[in-house]
């Protein structure tokens, strides 16, 4: 490498599998001066084992920050293949792109060698959010196994729908004019995205905007059941998702199947719910 890394680190597995990814993107576009955007998963764990405090293993590079994987958690990285590159604000709607606070601005992060620079984590996040991700045309993913666009239609569509922060503001109204009160997570507030109440009702719902790309979607969908499913602690409360009205929902609500659970246990005994 043409760096040395300080001596900060974190405990966030997660952040630290983005703050490689653009570590290494910024190596390559400014020091090397090299159009390089994608990296071997391998390459991105070994920097990010050597900048977090805990164990990184490679699912975390594979699905968990693959934002093209139906079941990831976070959309720091793009696929291309088995490669990844480094994911650019508002390329999954502004949702779960970069983490928050990973870090204080003054924390020196690396040392050019050629010329000593000392680059703190402030200006390489400056970097990542006025220059790399201005970047125009950049590829994004071609790697069949990360998406799930079957399942909707398969035409790529424009972004034709409301985006997630419209549809709250929509909801709210909605809801304050029949009587709700609600408390809305905008923007990248964590929580509950609408949680509403009415006496002693409550309603829950959990919302995702149109997205850009059929795969984009997709992962969207998936993720706003799992997101849905772990709020499900009040038994009392009314669950619901919120989804802009474009075909490709509809379509993938409608193959919602009706599911049984076999739970199997080591004595080979089957027990099956519906």
């Amino acid at each position: 490498m043409s760096i040395i890394l300080g001596e900060k680190t974190t405990d966030n597995v997660f952040g630290a599998v983005w703050l490689a990814a653009l570590i290494l993107t910024y190596e390559k576009k400014v020091i090397q001066k090299s159009d390089t955007i994608f990296f071997d998963q391998v390459d991105i764990q070994k920097l990010a084992k050597l900048l977090c405090t805990k164990t990184v293993q490679s699912a975390r590079i594979s699905q968990w920050c693959n934002g093209d994987h139906p079941n990831s958690s976070y959309n720091y990285l793009r696929a291309n293949g088995s490669k990844r590159r480094l994911t650019q604000i508002g390329e999954f709607n502004n949702s779960k792109e970069y983490p928050d606070h990973l870090l204080k601005a003054e924390d020196e992060i690396f040392e050019i060698k050629e010329n000593g620079k000392k680059v703190k984590y402030g200006e390489l996040f400056e970097w990542y959010c006025s220059i790399y991700s201005k970047v125009t045309n950049l590829p994004v993913s071609n790697d069949p196994d990360s998406t799930l666009e079957d399942l909707g239609d398969q035409d790529d569509i424009s972004m034709e729908g409301l985006q997630e922060d419209e549809i709250k503001n929509i909801l709210a109204n909605y809801l304050n004019n029949h009587g709700w009160q609600t408390q809305i997570a905008m923007g990248k507030i964590h929580g509950i995205d609408i949680d509403a109440f009415k006496g002693k009702d409550r309603w829950i719902i959990e919302v995702k905007g149109c997205g850009s790309r059929n795969a984009m979607r997709v992962n969207y969908f998936l993720a706003i059941l799992g997101e849905t499913l772990q709020r499900m602690s009040d038994k009392n409360a009314k669950y619901s998702i919120a989804l802009p009205d474009m075909q490709q929902y509809r379509n993938l609500w409608d193959r919602l199947p009706r599911l049984t659970a076999l739970f199997v246990n080591k004595d080979k005994q089957i027990e099956e719910l519906t």
